[in-house]
């Protein structure tokens, strides 16, 4: 009896185009192992109906073209800088030694276009390159179960390719990654005064999850079966945490327009969010994630029976903040090059 091909011999890239059509197509400029990845052609079968008084269904024909991505893995510290800068469209790069600094800048301007690539490494045709596209999402989440800072990546593209591939530079867990329950790692917050430096860490967070998208939508022709032209829509901002109780100043703050108020109000108390990671194995590393205002909103504070822990839900609405980035990324890694 033959074995199968197992389906766990797989790798995700992603490589930044120089421009909309110039395609690197055998070499990425990273790839990664990923909990779990779907990226495939997105097209549909579409039937002819007349009215022919035929009692069988029409033959189909085929809709417009396009691709859809998305994946998630633990957060390696090459590789996360590419899919940060594919949402941020500048990277600033400072220091002559590891670790070297990268500050993402750009949101909600002009997104650079980039190829993403899939491979079952042990299908002697499982290669394939799936060219100018654009994110649509990155995520970070953690729980209290430990572990790595997980990372979610999603983009929408044009053109699929049946082409073999190799990457210039590989990430998988031998590399490490960022991880929030290490020495140095910390989540700091100030649940009333946005732009604010936070210093402490007041609550005791048992989940987390932020998430910067922009929808893109594929604009097909009447006369392409290709598609040629993507719209982008505006770019959002998603949050949640779960607190175990401490305090009920946020739950105050969200109904009572202050930490210390007592009737209703029709002011939303912002805050800041601090999120630094730290890495395995590499005591130089580090990813901050810096929000500087956030409102941290209350939702329902319902008892239970059981007599388990006092949990608040926490919704983060993120606001313009009076300078800089909506949400501030700052990766130091070994990375000596920009990934502009």
């Amino acid at each position: 009896m033959p074995v199968a091909v197992a389906g766990n011999a797989f790798n995700v890239g992603i490589d930044r185009q120089s421009g909309e059509g110039t395609i690197a197509f055998g070499t990425a400029d990273y790839s990664m192992a990923v909990y779990e990845a779907t990226i495939d052609p997105v097209e549909s079968l579409n039937r002819i109906e007349v009215t022919d008084a035929n009692s069988i269904i029409g033959d189909p024909y085929k809709g417009p073209q396009s691709w859809t991505a998305s994946w998630s893995h633990p957060a390696y510290a090459a590789s996360l800088g590419a899919e940060i800068q594919a949402f941020c469209s500048t990277d600033t790069n400072t220091g002559t030694a590891s670790p070297y600094s990268h500050v993402f800048t750009g949101m909600g301007g002009t997104q650079p276009w980039i190829s993403v690539y899939k491979d079952f490494t042990n299908a002697s045709d499982g290669a394939f390159v799936f060219a100018d596209g654009l994110c649509t999402s990155l995520g970070f989440s953690a729980t209290r179960e430990g572990g790595p800072l997980r990372v979610s990546f999603a983009a929408v593209g044009k053109t699929a390719h049946k082409v073999d591939w190799t990457a210039t530079a590989a990430d998988d867990l031998a590399d490490g990654y960022f991880q929030l329950q290490a020495t140095g790692a910390k989540i700091e917050l100030d649940v009333d005064t946005a732009d604010s430096n936070p210093s402490t860490q007041p609550e005791k967070i048992s989940a987390f999850d932020l998430t910067v998208s922009r929808d893109v939508t594929p604009e097909p022709v009447v006369d392409a079966f290709a598609v040629n032209t993507l719209s982008q829509g505006r770019v959002s901002f998603t949050g949640s945490m779960e607190w175990l109780y401490s305090s009920l100043d946020a739950y105050r703050s969200t109904y009572f327009g202050a930490v210390a108020g007592t009737a209703a109000s029709s002011t939303i108390v912002y805050g800041a969010l601090e999120l630094t990671a730290k890495h395995s194995s590499d005591a130089n590393a580090s990813l901050a994630i810096y929000v500087p205002k956030v409102a941290f909103r209350v939702g329902n504070l319902s008892p239970n029976t059981s007599g388990e822990a006092l949990k608040l839900p926490i919704t983060m609405e993120v606001a313009k903040p009076s300078s800089g980035e909506h949400i501030q990324f700052t990766l130091l890694n070994a990375v000596s090059a920009s990934y502009d």
